[in-house]
């Protein structure tokens, strides 16, 4: 019952105020009076253990096209978290992408490497961020920065400036290649325990909560994920395991199966 993220922008119409991704760091379609360019939803998909959403927004943001995948994950108890994964690519050159994420005022930001918590009252936002492995843009690898600031914005009724906290992942390369994982939690609880194990082409974590570990892999523009001991010839692949290793779901967003061994 705490709101910890929330849009400043319902009185700004303009992007850099909303929890999405900024590039280079202006809105492409300035307005006071209404934005017209949308996303559209290209899939929605509900299981018993996350629902799934694939959005095309790349007419909202001029570029050749920006995707957004977004995992819905539920685990036992109370645990849940959100997995975003995002594709941008403006004009096949070099640019800046900021990911943010508009926190209430009262809320408090720590920044921890490529990680952050949005710390409330009561509970807590954990946040965090992965990129591909340098060897996947030899000639422009990517760079990340997480940094925190008291991001402005112009209330449309009253005419009158804020602020609020906000959460910033800023990559920048030959495009938006990000991965990020929020995971909400009481403040008297520990947080997951979140692993990368990327590979070559592949974003690999893995999300440990309760009796349950989660495996979440994106080929980011392939569907030939190759690891050692799984196999899948989708973009995004699910897995989750018992405390024993056993595998209690598997789930691509096109029903292709995952094998194992």
């Amino acid at each position: 019952d705490e709101l910890l993220a929330y849009e400043p922008s319902y009185f700004n119409f303009d992007e850099d105020t909303h929890s999405v991704v900024l590039v280079d760091d202006k809105p492409p379609h300035p307005t006071r009076s209404g934005n017209l360019f949308h996303g559209t939803f290209e899939d929605v998909q509900h299981t018993s253990f996350l629902d799934y959403l694939r959005i095309d927004a790349a007419a909202a943001k001029s570029c050749i096209w920006a995707c957004r995948h977004v995992l819905f994950v539920r685990g036992s108890n109370d645990f849940a978290c959100l997995v975003i994964l995002d594709n941008i690519n403006v004009d096949n050159g070099i640019h800046t992408f900021k990911w943010q994420l508009q926190a209430n005022l009262h809320a408090r930001l720590r920044v921890d490497g490529c990680g952050a918590t949005v710390e409330g009252r009561n509970a807590a936002l954990d946040c965090r961020f992965f990129s591909p492995l340098p060897g996947d843009f030899p000639t422009a690898p990517h760079s990340l920065r997480v940094f925190a600031d008291e991001h402005p914005h112009i209330n449309l009724w009253t005419a009158k400036p804020g602020t609020n906290p906000r959460l910033v992942a800023e990559q920048s390369g030959p495009n938006c290649t990000l991965m990020s994982i929020v995971i909400p939690r009481r403040l008297d609880s520990s947080p997951a325990v979140v692993t990368a194990a990327t590979a070559p082409r592949t974003v690999h974590v893995r999300i440990r909560h309760g009796e349950f570990e989660d495996q979440v892999v994106w080929g980011c523009d392939h569907n030939w994920i190759r690891l050692p001991g799984l196999t899948a010839s989708s973009e995004v692949v699910f897995v989750r395991r018992n405390a024993a290793g056993q595998v209690v779901h598997s789930w691509t967003p096109d029903q292709r199966p995952v094998r194992f061994g």
